[in-house]
């Protein structure tokens, strides 16, 4: 300020020097010090500026930014327009605000701050925690987090916590620094299905023939996937012709193999029907057995006709029950050397 007044005065102390110089003529003789009207003068502008800047006159064109902490979206936009200001928000989920409330921190200009009127006047609005839509039927999920304006992303699983076609996991969940338009991907229950890829329904095959496909989803914990060849000469007989349960790859695909025949040239010519099942950790129990039994007695009639060592037997209801896909009248045309 001390600088403001001193330029000023030597201003106006140049002007009256050349006032009160000899070449000009004066009517009245004045006894006066220059020096001292200069800074009276110049104390005297810098007053009126003052007064303009921070008196009335400053309502008329600009406003200071009230704190918008605490306040619903509703309640700060009237605040400010009671001064003249505008509210430019940008919505943001938060776990700890109320939604629709100013999250604190992200007001700019801050409280106190003098702007022209009209100005705009940023903050973060809450939208409150990102919904948790786990445990919800996946048309009811998709509902909620649209309403939320989120991208929705689905993704088939498998997870024994919810019914089929239920979301058993979110990400992102709860809270984060996410915005509208961000991704949020949903996992659904999915009913698991089987596809063969070879052999193809009516194919003429060697035995043993490798049984190829892959699986929509993964596998829970408890499900096995098993062969079976169903001769169409007996349709009522299952023979299970792997060494133990399939194992997907991390790509879902499997393959197994299936021995079609006894190694009889009778055999070559007949159809049998390739099925793959999709078995509960007890009925897993039941075919490992059997496999064990077959090697050790060198029995290998149907699983349905067998009392294994520990009384265990396999119903055809449970058989059918369990198929998930089947590579039909598939034609024996001859067998590996």
């Amino acid at each position: 300020m001390g600088v403001v007044i001193g330029v000023i005065t030597e201003l106006v102390l140049a002007i009256l020097k050349k006032l009160l110089s000899k070449d000009f003529e004066w009517n009245v003789s004045i006894n006066i010090n220059p020096r001292k009207i200069a800074f009276i003068a110049s104390a005297f502008f810098i007053i009126i500026g003052l007064i303009y800047v921070l008196g009335p006159y400053k309502d008329q064109t600009i406003s200071e930014v009230p704190n918008l902490t605490g306040l619903s979206k509703d309640m700060a936009a009237s605040k400010l327009d009671e001064v003249g200001l505008r509210l430019d928000f940008k919505e943001k989920f938060n776990c700890t605000i109320e939604k629709n409330y100013i999250i604190p921190g992200t007001q700019d200009p801050k409280a106190g701050t003098y702007v022209q009127k009209n100005s705009l006047v940023k903050a973060s609005i809450s939208m409150g925690p990102i919904p948790n839509v786990i445990g919800q039927a996946e048309e009811e999920a998709k509902l909620a987090l649209r309403e939320s304006k989120l991208n929705l992303i689905v993704k088939d699983g498998r997870n024994a916590s919810v019914d089929e076609n239920y979301v058993y996991d979110q990400y992102p969940k709860g809270c984060g620094a996410f915005v509208p338009g961000s991704n949020v991907t949903i996992y659904v229950n999915r009913h698991v299905n089987v596809y063969i890829t070879s052999p193809l329904d009516k194919e003429e095959v060697l035995s043993p023939v490798a049984l190829e496909g892959n699986l929509s989803v993964p596998l829970l914990a408890d499900e096995y996937l098993w062969i079976v060849v169903n001769p169409r000469e007996a349709l009522m007989n299952y023979y299970p012709q792997s060494g133990g349960p399939l194992i997907p790859t991390e790509e879902l695909t499997f393959t197994g193999n299936a021995y079609l025949g006894t190694g009889s040239e009778s055999d070559i010519g007949k159809k049998y029907n390739l099925q793959v099942l999709l078995l509960n950790y007890s009925l897993n129990e039941v075919f490992k057995k059997y496999m064990i039994n077959g090697h050790k007695t060198g029995n290998w009639s149907s699983i349905t006709d067998q009392a294994l060592p520990s009384d265990i037997t396999v119903s055809r209801e449970a058989i059918v029950k369990s198929i998930k896909r089947s590579a039909s009248d598939v034609s024996l045309k001859g067998y590996l050397p």
